[in-house]
């Protein structure tokens, strides 16, 4: 009989479906297996050859919901490989994002304890993807006052508590206090804090986009920059007066005053 269950549609997938409606709209503790397996139609011994409890249920269902996001987590820590400057901001920028798309679409549809599950559940699963963009940033100069994995827990617990417990429209008209927080304690000069956080306008990328500005992996010196067009970080200890190669030792040629 669980056999025939099995292949008419008693799935795996099936019951990670339901029960995670059930328990999204109810709560954890306002669904129960039996009512689960009601609505999926099969035999709560069913349910046990797949789950040995129903907080197995709960953590598949978690890690399931979370897939997409760890895609994209994903893919903006490898874009800060490429393009460093503005990375804490494109990744924290897209969390503020899904916030608000999320708020809308489970407003009123989601039980309140699976809500808070939710939030803590994604400030563990961000810190990796965080340590990573830290270490990329501190390849281009970030002087960061903790080592990289505790920065990466304080700012995902922190800016990311923030952004996932507060109103929306606060944290909006919080996130300029917030980029100067994040500058100082990532250790960046106002002129390195005003390249890697700026606002995703076109004017200002990676340091190749402007004339005369860092060399990126290439061997040969850069060309003098004029003043008026550097695009430089001006605080790098090692740095001073000379334009820096973030990819190669050597520093560039000298940047006239």
């Amino acid at each position: 009989m669980a056999r025939k269950q099995m292949i008419e549609g008693g799935t795996k997938n099936r019951i990670r479906e339901v029960g995670g409606r059930q328990i999204f709209e109810h709560g954890y503790d306002g669904t129960s297996v039996r009512g689960i397996m009601l609505e999926v139609g099969g035999e709560v011994g069913l349910f046990y050859y797949y789950y040995k409890t129903k907080d197995e249920l709960f953590t598949d269902v978690l890690d399931h919901f979370f897939e997409p996001y760890r895609k994209d987590f994903e893919a903006l820590a490898a874009e800060a490989k490429e393009k460093p400057y503005r990375a804490l901001l494109r990744f924290f920028s897209y969390i503020k994002r899904e916030v608000r798309a999320f708020r809308a679409k489970y407003e009123g549809n989601m039980h309140r304890t699976v809500r808070w599950a939710i939030r803590e559940q994604t400030l563990t699963v961000i810190e990796p993807y965080i340590e990573d963009i830290i270490r990329t940033l501190m390849t281009c100069g970030a002087k960061p006052t903790m080592d990289p994995h505790t920065m990466a827990i304080f700012l995902a617990h922190g800016l990311g508590s923030c952004i996932l417990h507060e109103d929306a429209d606060w944290v909006d008209e919080a996130t300029d206090n917030m980029r100067r927080t994040v500058n100082l304690i990532m250790g960046l000069s106002e002129e390195e804090s005003r390249k890697m956080f700026e606002d995703a306008d076109g004017k200002a990328n990676a340091p190749a986009a402007v004339e005369g500005a860092c060399c990126w992996r290439r061997r040969s010196p850069c060309r003098p920059a004029p003043r008026s067009r550097t695009f430089l970080p001006t605080a790098l200890p090692t740095v001073r007066a000379t334009a820096h190669c973030f990819f190669r030792e050597r520093p560039c040629g000298a940047v006239p005053r």
